[in-house]
């Protein structure tokens, strides 16, 4: 694998798409510590590809995860309205011992400011799956915890993934390195390092192609199937125009998996904010490309193709039942009530108090309204 590219002072840096990672833990992290940390005292965070703390990315110093995982820790147990969160551990993990050595740096002049009560913080010069193995071999019930992984830059195996998933109230958010993979499997130097990653009986009987190309919906229901997770959702990031790839190719993919539908709700949103337009959960430096089970379908079509005329379902469960489409709750809501107003759906409404909303237990029923 390349070696992180650094400036003249010694700053490793970030390629321009690259950065969306940072983005998106930067907006997940907020309310995911708001949200867990309204039921319970305690919360987990472990940053499994930690790097150096910070980088120059387009000519500005920028913060790693690490330290956009403090910074918002602190703005969190900082708050009045905080309410039962009571403590944060964050377990950091790098085996580069340059990268090791940055951050140890930028992490001990933030402690020597002062971090708020609660606050703990670990720093590891290893990969972290020994650590990690430990805890699920010894079935220690944790606290909610995300998991930041790259398993291919460290040895993380969708095994152990599995069994992290299998924990209550855990959800990983998988940096998958899909271009420099899909090089590496045929490559006989490279194989060891890819059976860690793939299960070993897998490893030699794998469809993961068409036209006898690698396809990356092939990567990602394999990857689905071997996690094991309820939900997932994934964003794709092509190659900047600042690399010498092509940005029409897929460089890697952030995949967030979860058994909880509010996890998986709350990171869609997320990740179609910093989508390209809306929806398409992919960044190609501003160029139009669609990933997946895409939009080009209307969700007025999708909706009358599934439920028969009569069917009658709540709102929350054509949300929760139809999350492969991809849509946000806003969506679901804006099309239902366009429905309603066309005499395509009557509306029972049991949550909403009034014409205007559309939530919940609310019923719709499809067919003309004839009444």
């Amino acid at each position: 694998m390349s070696k992180q590219k650094r400036f003249n002072d010694n700053t490793a840096i970030l390629s321009n798409n690259s950065i969306y990672k940072h983005f998106i833990l930067n907006d997940y992290l907020p309310p995911w510590l708001q949200i867990l940390g309204s039921y319970g005292k305690r919360l987990n965070y472990f940053d499994c590809f930690a790097g150096p703390g910070k980088y120059k990315w387009k000519n500005k110093i920028v913060d790693g995860s690490p330290l956009i995982a403090i910074n918002k820790c602190v703005e969190i147990l900082s708050l009045e309205s905080k309410k039962n969160l009571k403590e944060i551990n964050l377990y950091f993990f790098e085996i580069d011992k340059k990268n090791f050595e940055s951050l140890k740096s930028e992490i001990d002049t933030l402690i020597s400011n002062g971090l708020p009560n609660g606050l703990n913080i670990e720093i590891f010069n290893n990969d972290g799956e020994t650590i990690i193995e430990n805890l699920m071999d010894k079935k220690i019930k944790l606290a909610p915890t995300l998991f930041f992984i790259d398993p291919y830059g460290h040895p993380y195996s969708f095994e152990l993934m599995r069994k992290i998933m299998k924990l209550n109230k855990v959800e990983i958010f998988l940096n998958f390195m899909y271009y420099q993979i899909i090089r590496d499997i045929p490559n006989p130097d490279t194989e060891e390092r890819c059976k860690r990653l793939f299960y070993p009986d897998d490893y030699h009987n794998l469809d993961l192609k068409v036209n006898d190309k690698f396809d990356a919906i092939k990567f990602l229901v394999y990857q689905h199937q071997r996690i094991d997770s309820k939900y997932y959702v994934p964003f794709n990031v092509n190659f900047g125009t600042d690399e010498p790839i092509s940005s029409n190719r897929l460089k890697y993919q952030l995949i967030h998996y979860s058994n909880h539908f509010k996890a998986f709700s709350l990171m869609l949103n997320i990740m179609q904010r910093h989508s390209e337009h809306e929806n398409s959960l992919i960044v190609r430096d501003g160029q139009l490309q669609l990933p997946f089970e895409t939009k080009e379908e209307s969700l007025n079509s999708k909706l009358l193709k599934k439920y028969n005329s009569n069917e009658s379902i709540k709102f929350d469960e054509i949300v929760e039942n139809n999350w492969k489409w991809y849509f946000k709750e806003t969506d679901y809501r804006n099309t239902l009530k366009e429905m309603e107003k066309e005499n395509l759906i009557h509306v029972k409404r049991i949550t909403s108090k009034t014409s205007k909303g559309l939530s919940g237990d609310d019923i719709i029923k499809f067919g003309a309204n004839d009444a």
